[in-house]
């Protein structure tokens, strides 16, 4: 029989440009006690704080466990056949035994009681891999859904974010639509903003 686990103690979080003081201290204040660093290329030109080298060294000092699931959960592709018109599909990634992987390593963290944080670079969660091809990968197949710590350190759940940019979007259900799931059309426009494309490759930032 699988464990129980704490559905409640997976989030995502940008570094963006934060200090590693502030940094830490709302990754304290939400219990989290380990980081899951989800960039294809764990490295910051502007913010040195968050090279891996450096990252690691200031997770270990205070006493938060730092691991990089770069080949698991990056955005840059080294598979050839996730690409559809040279951008990365994310059902396809979904679909790869790496990724799979990585969400059962999730899933194990959380059944051994780790509060986890996803980590990448954007601000904005929605702006982010993390939100429309991370996050939501591991709620389609394990049923956990990820809370995201705002820059400013508040929290939302997946649901409010996903309403919030539904009404952005002003995207309804379409009843003559073949499509007629609105979260379905808000993560494909979201996939379209964010996915990594051979065309334009600063659109994924430094993920």
């Amino acid at each position: 029989m699988n464990m129980l686990y704490d559905k409640s103690k997976l989030y995502t979080i940008g570094c963006s440009i934060h200090t590693i003081e502030s940094f830490i201290d709302i990754l304290k204040i939400n219990k989290v006690n380990v980081v899951i660093d989800v960039r294809s290329i764990p490295y910051s030109k502007h913010t040195a704080q968050f090279n891996k080298d450096n990252l690691k060294k200031s997770m270990n000092h205070n006493h938060i466990y730092y691991s990089t699931f770069s080949e698991e959960f990056g955005a840059r592709r080294k598979e050839k056949w996730v690409y559809t018109n040279d951008t990365v599909s994310f059902d396809k990634v979904k679909q790869l035994p790496v990724f799979i992987k990585g969400v059962e390593r999730i899933k194990k963290g959380l059944q051994e009681g780790y509060c986890i944080a996803l980590m990448c670079t954007e601000k904005e969660p929605a702006d982010c891999h993390r939100f429309s091809l991370v996050a939501k990968g591991i709620s389609e197949r394990i049923g956990v859904y990820s809370n995201h710590i705002l820059y400013d350190g508040s929290v939302m759940t997946t649901k409010e974010i996903e309403q919030r940019l539904l009404k952005q979007y002003s995207i309804e259900a379409e009843l003559f639509d073949g499509n007629v799931d609105p979260l379905f059309r808000l993560y494909k426009k979201l996939e379209q903003k964010v996915a990594y494309s051979f065309h334009n490759s600063e659109i994924s930032g430094e993920e």
